[in-house]
């Protein structure tokens, strides 16, 4: 029996979390007699399963029962996020050598679920159809959209292919992004300082320094430390902030330390490994809890962490950037997986509807660009001023040591606005996002 005729072809480059929710979007609500074919790209030799856990709050969940992700989370025994009020991490003001205090008993809106990265990359692969194909050691040197609707794209290895639409899914670091603005740039020459400002992503001026921390060993340094606690601590002080995570046998540790404030030029490594005393020197004079969480761990790696200004549009023509590659962000609200999750919801539903064509998928990018460009820079903004609120660098709560000490009541105002901070996490509505869609495409309008 021969295959069903598609009605056209998406290229994705990237083989990541936005790439493959993109496939699986497509998957789910495209015909079964005209279905989209899928052609995904990805310049390392395999899927790369490397990165933090993706945290599912409200939005994200809906998005993954709509794949029936949720019965597959129940196959595995994984237990589903919750609504309703849950306990999060206990903030401690830490920045000093005295033993620090708590100021802040985060309670979560919402009981978001934290997937690991391989758990998710495979519940979105199983989603895929026999429509979708992943290429791999195939990066991208550049495209060519042509006016009679073809892309042509141009690999690193030689290869040649072509689609009807390419979206760009492969990271901060995007290939595609990089030739997007190149072009625009080239078709524009008014323009073209302002487009070649979007290529490279930009280093946030944050640095982080990872490591896990064996619990036994931290036990018989301090039977009785902090972080040996059930919940989450988050140590701060001026311009640093400390996480520790409790997961089984070994402590999550994860810190932050703004270097600027602003995002800056970087020409060092991206990735290095420090020694622990490397690392202490940046908490020096930090609470006891601090330096003992620091002793235990021979091994760090510091991370400079990259994302991208906000850009003046995500589509042109028959080419979109989807998750990372167009508002790659902070982690401060654990919010940038599933930002690329909404992204492929509208994009996939869009490109799929019956109304589209292979002659007018413009109009889908389009309405894609509208709904969610705007409101993913607004979530990387909310990242954002969470980190520095963290490190007591917020605008409103810029507490300054040559000047004192924070007051236990300035602090508490501190905790109050990052309780509030998180309240629409706690919202849905990705449904209503798509009937706004919809109703976009049937009107032949944009907002």
């Amino acid at each position: 029996m021969s295959r069903p005729q598609p009605k056209f072809t998406v290229a994705i480059c990237g083989a990541a979390i936005g790439g493959f929710s993109l496939a699986a979007f497509l998957s789910e609500y495209s015909d079964s007699q005209h279905p989209v074919n899928v052609d995904i790209y990805e310049s390392r030799p395999e899927v790369s399963t490397r990165g933090a856990g993706i945290g599912i709050w409200k939005r994200s969940w809906q998005l993954l029962q709509n794949l029936g992700l949720d019965k597959e989370l129940d196959r595995r025994g994984v237990p589903h996020p919750k609504d309703g009020e849950a306990r999060g991490p206990v903030f401690r003001k830490s920045d000093q050598e005295a033993e620090g205090y708590e100021f802040h008993s985060h309670v979560m809106p919402y009981g978001p679920l934290t997937l690991t990265r391989p758990l998710l990359l495979e519940l979105l692969q199983s989603k895929l159809s026999a429509d979708c194909t992943v290429h791999t050691n195939t990066h991208l040197v550049r495209y060519e959209d042509h006016a009679g609707g073809r892309i042509t794209l141009y690999f690193k290895d030689g290869t040649i292919s072509e689609a009807d639409v390419l979206v760009g899914a492969d990271g901060v670091h995007s290939a595609t992004r990089a030739v997007f603005f190149d072009n625009l740039a080239l078709a524009d020459p008014s323009k073209a300082d302002v487009y070649r400002r979007c290529i490279p992503p930009r280093w946030s001026g944050q640095f982080v320094y990872r490591t896990l921390i064996p619990v036994e060993k931290l036990r018989n340094v301090n039977p009785r430390h902090i972080a040996l606690s059930d919940r989450p601590q988050i140590f701060c002080g001026k311009s640093k902030h400390a996480l520790t995570n409790p997961t089984g046998e070994v402590l999550n540790f994860v810190m932050f330390h703004t270097v600027f404030e602003e995002c800056h030029d970087y020409d060092g490594e991206y990735i290095t490994e420090l020694s622990k005393d490397e690392v202490a020197k940046a908490v020096e004079g930090w609470e006891p809890a601090v330096q003992e969480l620091i002793k235990v761990s021979d091994t760090y790696t510091r991370w400079a962490v990259h994302v991208i200004d906000p850009i003046p549009l995500s589509v042109h023509g028959r080419v979109a950037l989807l998750g990372d590659a167009a508002h790659a962000m902070l982690s401060h609200q654990g919010v940038g997986g599933g930002q690329a999750i909404e992204d492929a919801h509208i994009l996939g539903r869009l490109l799929a509807h019956q109304a589209i064509t292979k002659e007018n998928t413009p109009n889908a990018l389009k309405i894609y660009q509208e709904l969610r460009l705007k409101a993913s820079q607004k979530a990387a903004e909310r990242s954002k001023e969470n980190g520095m609120m963290y490190e007591f660098i917020h605008p409103d709560f810029a507490f300054d040591s040559r000047k004192g000490e924070p007051t236990r009541d300035q602090l508490t105002r501190l905790g109050q606005a990052i309780g509030d901070s998180f309240q629409w996490l706690a919202v849905g509505g990705c449904d209503e996002d798509w009937t706004m869609a919809e109703n976009m495409l049937k009107n032949g309008s944009t907002l």
